[in-house]
């Protein structure tokens, strides 16, 4: 009897043992699984945000590979153009200038800084560089301007269009100055002016012989309508004109007075009258 006692007393520890270690096992598996969920969780949170990451990392790597391409673009044009490009900083200060500048002014870019400086203000021949610059700088505008300088003995003619580039916030960072060469132009506008001072030249001259002409024409006609009067003092009066004679007079002069005139007289001589009409052409 004591050995089933004993037996069943230790089946019954051992059940509870059992009924304990499982419970603690639930209660492990539980804590387990949760923690599992808070790192499946967490995880699945690391993921989104590496997968955003990834997708902000492909699309700067499409925007870096775009503007790489357009780089390449403007590079290729800065090399190539025949215009020159200058880059300075927010001041004027030269930075950079293309192969251009080099075609254009015949010197390099670091000789040009070590003769005149290194700012645009002392490089520039244009008499009124300062205040264009500082119109740029303050208005933060494109402005265009001309210079001249001599290349070999040559006068060479610039227009240059001076570019600020701003900052998101809006202050300048950079002044982009492109340069054109325009000699073939003024050349053309040079030409242009001393035709036209020949022209009004040759203006003058002939204001002056039609001002001559016109005292000249006042003059003649001054005489001709001083003849016109001597010419109607002379000719007869149609009213004196027999009145049994038919006749009318057509007196249409084509200028001012008449090269023709018309005659009429009569002659009285022993009772008998005579009575004489002339329409006379005095010149051809």
């Amino acid at each position: 009897y004591a050995s089933i006692v004993y037996l069943f007393l230790l089946a019954a520890f051992v059940y509870l043992v059992v009924s304990l270690t499982s419970l603690r096992l639930k209660a492990e598996n539980k804590r387990l699984e949760k923690i599992i969920d808070e790192r499946t969780a967490e995880i699945r949170q690391k993921n989104v945000i590496l997968t955003q990451q990834k997708e902000e990392i492909q699309a700067q790597a499409e925007t870096l590979a775009s503007m790489n391409t357009e780089l390449e673009k403007l590079a290729i044009v800065a090399r190539e153009t025949d215009n020159s490009i200058i880059i300075m900083d927010s001041i004027g200060t030269l930075q950079w200038a293309n192969h251009g500048f080099e075609k254009l002014y015949g010197i390099t870019f670091q000789t040009l800084i070590e003769k005149f400086g290194n700012n645009i203000i002392s490089v520039s021949t244009n008499t009124t560089i300062k205040q264009t610059v500082e119109s740029c700088i303050k208005e933060k505008k494109t402005v265009v301007y001309e210079s001249e300088f001599r290349r070999n003995d040559n006068r060479v003619w610039l227009q240059t269009t001076l570019t600020p580039i701003l900052d998101p916030s809006g202050k300048i960072t950079k002044l982009i100055a492109v340069e054109t060469d325009i000699s073939k132009i003024k050349e053309y506008e040079l030409e242009i002016l001393s035709k036209n001072e020949e022209i009004n030249a040759q203006k003058e001259e002939l204001e002056s012989i039609n001002s001559i002409l016109n005292e000249q024409n006042e003059f003649i006609k001054s005489g001709i309508r001083y003849a016109k009067s001597i010419q109607r003092a002379i000719l007869p009066n149609t009213n004196s004109f027999p009145k049994f004679v038919d006749t009318f007079i057509l007196f249409l002069p084509k200028d001012i007075v008449s090269g023709d005139f018309y005659w009429y007289s009569e002659v009285h001589d022993q009772n008998k009258d005579y009575y004489y009409f002339a329409a006379v052409d005095c010149t051809g």
